[in-house]
């Protein structure tokens, strides 16, 4: 049992615990899967295990010059780890086994071997004979014979490193129509990999070394998702990770002679074939793109992202298989849209809770789930308006300066100004993050009085909102982008403006919002043309300068408490006194990678035990011999009699026994709602709140929706379908 001892405002504390708590766990071996065909799994997959490895520190201990004896250095473990866990990322989204374990040898291989290509690419990649793949000993600094193994076997790119290098590698933008690094990054049956990774200095490139190949290179192939890999794969893609080069692979497989059409949302999709290898190579793919886009492009410009597109593939003339066509269609969509319904977690029970009782709260989370989290909440009206003189509500992170400049227009005197420095380049931003959690309602609107001086429209200001910022995942709610062409058309915007902004969408979410002004060249823009912040007396003074920040029906959140338990367990929680208290679900999955957290939930907090049943739980004494067994659950010892029928089960909940029509009735905490269960068919049960039947298949532990019935079977009608008892009569 855990205590809490941070009061809610205005109650006393109280308790929040559940049977077993879980930490995060790294995934391993071939812990990580993700079912492609299931939209909301393939987004929170996304923006849970692939965010996971964003921002993270490389920590470079290394040198370009001979000032260490090991001057390849060493990241991070962070570092590593991440990297590790974007291709298992990649790999389970293809379907393919995610058990790829990062060893220490080959991490310091490469690690030598990143330097030295870093290095070598500087002084000889001018020479059309360089070859990073083969580093020569004698002409290649800091040659050593670990780093060329891995060079040599391992893929490898000059600018990205980390973890987004592997995003580089399975993108194949460039001079890569073979696919080469995406296929063997991808390759069944590899299971040792490493990785090594400098920063880059002055002419030298960033560079990343990933050593792929192992002694499993020519193994069969394990047991595939879907019997081939391709990328981007079958069923549910993000459309931030589908790029021009499409590719097609199976075990043995011949494409010499082999075909490919394309349909999108039905309709031809014309494609060009760029590679067709035969069987003697193994594991490649047989490669193709749109016709109307270079494959070279980084990225895809053909989706419209408000709509999904479903793109039909039939790969045909293929020898060497068990069969000689597929076909397998691709969703393409957008992972900041969310899956209805929106919020997967959620909080059960009933809307009134016992302040002297240790009530039942149930949480629902996501099929593809592995344990449920809980928390507890205290709010408070966000009444106050920032007018920029302290910035005490904000946490900045802007490049030498002080955000908080003199406005003697600016209703404080002062305000918070965010501008571009001299030395700013495409993608920089600086930010204004707000330090308070928010809560809003249907209604909630944010004021804004702020202006933007002497902006081109390569510069936007944006106010984004995120559920988790840690994984840096934030949506946009507003923005205003600047709009002379270049520098000097730029016109001061004197006066201060009004903005509302409506936060719909996210009521009774909780919500951190930041403001950043950021550099974002157009298309049409020749040098990323900006105005930087100081003025010509060198003062900052240029940007975008907020004044006032408030909102309307918008709460600040305190988190008190998070706890864990396991999917088959409820939460236990007791309250010490009456009030309104506020409890939000949510779900970690993949391994134990926590997932967006959902609705908030309101109870009331009233006075007394509740329930005959309520207090009565079994969770932590069935085993201590204090609770019986009978055919439908557990009875508390010495606490059966005919005015307290209630018995505890591990399927239902608490069941109430009762002589009306032979029927069982039933709290299901999981559905939160009140039950019959038929007596001659106890697969069959009436939901009192949607007045239908179910049936509910023992071996589960939620009702099959697909057998909801909209009406009373003709067997069952008559008396035990009427007067039903209502929760208030209880």
């Amino acid at each position: 049992m855990t205590r809490i001892s941070k009061p809610l405002p205005g109650i006393a504390a109280h308790m929040l615990l559940c049977s077993a708590c879980l930490g995060a766990a790294a995934i391993s071996g071939g812990g990580l899967s993700v079912d492609t065909s299931d939209r909301e799994a393939v987004r929170q997959c996304y923006r849970s295990v692939y965010y996971a490895s964003e921002s993270v520190e490389m920590d470079w201990s290394g040198t370009y010059s001979i000032a260490l004896p090991k001057p390849a250095g060493s990241v991070s473990p962070e570092w590593i780890e991440a990297t590790r866990l974007r291709v298992n990322f990649f790999r389970a989204m293809a379907g393919v086994p995610a058990w790829v374990e990062f060893t220490d040898q080959r991490n310091s291989a490469a690690q030598e071997a990143a330097l030295m290509v870093s290095l070598s690419h500087a002084a000889l990649g001018s020479s059309a004979t360089w070859n990073p793949h083969a580093p020569v000993e004698g002409t290649w600094p800091f040659y050593s014979s670990a780093g060329a193994d891995a060079a040599r076997e391992g893929n490898i790119g000059l600018g990205p490193v980390g973890p987004a290098a592997i995003t580089s590698y399975i993108r194949e933008a460039g001079e890569n129509p073979r696919v080469g690094h995406r296929r063997w990054l991808l390759h069944p049956p590899h299971r040792e990999m490493g990785s090594g990774d400098v920063p880059g200095s002055g002419a030298h490139l960033p560079t990343n070394v990933l050593w792929v190949q192992d002694e499993n290179t020519h193994a069969p192939y394990p047991d595939l998702r879907d019997g081939f890999i391709a990328w981007p794969p079958s069923g549910y893609v993000p459309q931030n990770l589908v790029y021009p080069r499409w590719s097609f692979a199976a075990e043995g497989a011949d494409f010499s002679e082999a075909s490919v059409t394309v349909t999108r949302d039905g309709a031809d999709f014309p494609v060009a074939v760029e590679n067709q290898p035969p069987a003697s190579q193994v594991g490649a793919h047989l490669v193709w793109y749109p016709k109307d886009i270079s494959p070279k492009t980084p990225a895809f410009d053909f989706l419209d992202s408000a709509k999904e597109r479903a793109f039909t593939v039939t790969v045909s003339g293929v020898a060497g298989t068990a069969q000689s066509e597929y076909t397998y269609t691709t969703k393409v969509f957008d992972p900041y849209v969310p899956t209805e319904p929106r919020y997967l977690a959620r909080v059960h029970g009933e809307k009134h809770l016992w302040s002297k009782a240790l009530n039942t709260v149930s949480v629902t989370v996501p099929s593809f789930a592995d344990a449920k989290r809980l928390r507890e909440l205290s709010f408070r009206p966000a009444t106050w308006i920032e007018d920029g003189s302290s910035g005490e509500r904000f946490q900045f992170d802007v490049s030498g300066y002080e955000p908080i400049v003199a406005d003697s227009r600016a209703s404080g005197g002062t305000v918070i100004l965010l501008g571009h420095p001299d030395a700013a380049r495409a993608g920089q931003a600086e930010t204004a993050s707000l330090k308070s959690l928010l809560m809003p309602n249907p209604e909630a609107t944010l004021r804004l009085r702020h202006k933007v001086t002497h902006a081109t429209h390569n510069q936007v200001a944006l106010i984004e909102v995120s559920t988790d910022p840690a994984k840096q995942l934030w949506e946009t709610v507003w923005s205003l982008r600047g709009t002379a062409a270049t520098a000097p058309d730029s016109a001061l915007m004197d006066s201060f403006e009004e903005t509302k902004i409506h936060l719909q969408g996210y009521e009774e979410r909780t919500l951190h919002l930041r403001f950043r002004f950021v550099l974002d060249p157009v298309p049409e823009s020749t040098g990323g043309d900006y105005v930087p912040r100081t003025d010509l007396d060198g003062n900052p003074a240029i940007g975008w300068a907020i004044d006032e920040v408030s909102f309307n029906h918008v709460a600040e959140v305190d988190v008190l408490g998070t706890h864990d338990a396991r999917i088959s367990e409820y939460f236990h929680y007791t309250p010490e006194q009456d009030g309104i208290i506020a409890l939000q679900a949510g779900a970690t999955a993949f391994g134990g990678f926590p997932l967006e957290w959902g609705l908030v939930r309101f109870f009331t907090v009233l006075s007394g035990e509740g329930h005959p049943f309520v207090g009565q739980s079994p969770a932590d004494s069935i085993n201590d011999g204090l609770w019986y067994s009978t055919p439908v659950g557990y009875v508390l010892a010495g606490m059966w009699t005919p005015a307290r029928p209630w018995v505890y089960s591990e399927l239902h909940g608490f069941i109430h026994i009762n002589d009306l029509d032979g029927a069982y009735l039933i709290f299901d905490t999981g559905m939160g709602s009140w039950l019959y269960l038929h007596p001659e068919n106890p697969q069959w049960l009436f939901h009192y709140g949607q007045r239908v039947w179910m049936y509910f298949p023992m071996e589960t532990r939620a009702p099959e929706r697909r057998f909801f019935l909209p009406y009373v079977p003709d067997a069952w009608s008559g008396a035990a379908t009427e007067n039903w008892i209502h929760e208030k009569d209880l």
